[in-house]
């Protein structure tokens, strides 16, 4: 099929479509399960979903037993999501022969066609973009960036990582994204990224949220010398550095213990190096857990450690900070916007685990205000991050819509 070119409108004419009225039906394609959130980028889907005032319907992976291409209501903690399942999902720690992503890929270029009418795409994994352009059909496409980086560049699997494909996988992003309607970028670095590459489409930060009815802070819960880490184990993250930092306090006689929230391929792996490091008694891992578990440890926890080289605006560092929690992070992406050193953390700014154990031994050593660290990020709530959120998807609706409005046609 054709892909359809983006269309320019007039002032006039998209003051005229404000009179009709705005369509709220939103296909969201992403890679993830909103239900079985395993990422920030997941969970980033999930309020999205539960939250905004469209009606909205995922396109993305569920677990195997539910048929692909048939629309289907699933309930969550959170509420209903309807989805329309692309492809299947197995468990966090495999690295399945055919990556999920490419699955997916494959699976909207099949399946969209049986998606419930929408009025926009709404896309949250690049890997998606080909889909909703080959059955945009002059519908407005918004495209979310989740991270600057390349997306290779950071695969579990390593010949994915491989410069040649991370080259085409840069030219491929570029060429698709020459073709959105709107970008929108979880932190500046993802706009700088576009412009760089001398792509005109219109960009505007949505960063992460986090909800604020189950990620609050506390003054008493807080215990010494517990660190946490929440995410996905895969060598992107760089664990292993957190758990070698816990050896040298150990070492040091800090009495340092670590959770460890989140599952990954990199699992098996990172237990085996706590068993060898020494510290497996005082490293617990927990895999995935629910939102509100997840809240309380965080509160329980003194420092929330993140040693990854490429992130934007982590979820998990904001859930941190919103429960009072001081975080450890290098000035990566959006990451040195959100923490300021001495106030809700401290920006590592070295390279080796000595440094990071270094860095860790410093916020230990402090006095935290929790109530004060919470209230450094009440910006990215998720009310204030979907409030602007439902306002641009608003706006670029009513700019496409304006094209079909009758009343309006003689503008141009």
């Amino acid at each position: 099929m054709q892909l359809m070119p983006r269309t320019v409108f007039s002032p006039r004419r998209l003051a005229c479509a404000q009179m009709f009225g705005v369509p709220v039906n939103i296909i969201v394609l992403d890679t993830g399960d909103p239900i079985e959130c395993s990422g920030g980028q997941g969970v980033f889907v999930r309020n999205v979903v539960t939250s905004s005032k469209h009606n909205m319907t995922v396109a993305g992976t569920v677990p195997y037993g539910i048929p692909l291409g048939r629309v289907v209501d699933r309930s969550s903690d959170y509420g209903m999501i309807r989805g329309l399942p692309v492809a299947h999902h197995g468990s966090a720690g495999r690295r399945p022969w055919v990556p999920e992503r490419l699955r997916c890929t494959i699976g909207a270029l099949r399946y969209m066609g049986r998606a419930p009418h929408a009025d926009m795409f709404y896309v949250s994994s690049a890997e998606l973009l080909l889909g909703a352009l080959i059955w945009r059909r002059h519908r407005p496409i918004v495209f979310q960036i989740h991270g600057a980086g390349n997306a290779l560049a950071v695969s579990r699997y390593r010949w994915a990582r491989a410069p040649v494909l991370v080259r085409m996988y840069d030219w491929l992003w570029v060429a698709v994204l020459r073709r959105v309607d709107l970008i929108l970028s979880v932190d500046d670095a993802g706009c700088e990224r576009a412009r760089g590459y001398g792509i005109q489409v219109e960009c505007a930060v949505v960063p992460p949220m986090y909800d604020e009815s189950v990620f609050c802070s506390s003054l008493s819960e807080h215990r010494p010398g517990r660190l946490i880490y929440a995410g996905r184990l895969e060598e992107a993250k760089h664990v292993e550095m957190i758990l070698r930092a816990v050896s040298i306090l150990r070492a040091r006689g800090i009495e340092a213990t670590l959770d460890i929230v989140g599952d990954g391929s990199e699992r098996a792996a990172l237990e085996s190096l706590a068993t060898s490091e020494g510290v497996s008694e005082w490293c617990t891992f927990l895999g995935w857990v629910p939102q509100e578990e997840l809240a309380a440890r965080l509160r329980m926890a003194t420092v929330f450690v993140l040693a990854s080289r490429q992130e934007g605006v982590t979820t998990a560092v904001l859930e941190a900070l919103a429960c009072g929690t001081p975080a450890i992070a290098r000035p990566i992406g959006g990451l040195g916007a959100v923490i300021t050193t001495g106030v809700n953390g401290s920006l590592w700014m070295g390279s080796d685990v000595s440094s990071l154990a270094d860095e860790i031994d410093a916020a230990l050593s402090r006095t935290w205000d929790p109530v004060a660290i919470s209230a450094t990020v009440t910006r990215f709530s998720r009310k204030v991050v979907i409030r602007n959120l439902d306002a641009k998807l608003e706006h670029i609706q009513l700019r496409s819509r304006s094209a079909r409005t009758e009343a309006c046609s003689g503008g141009r």
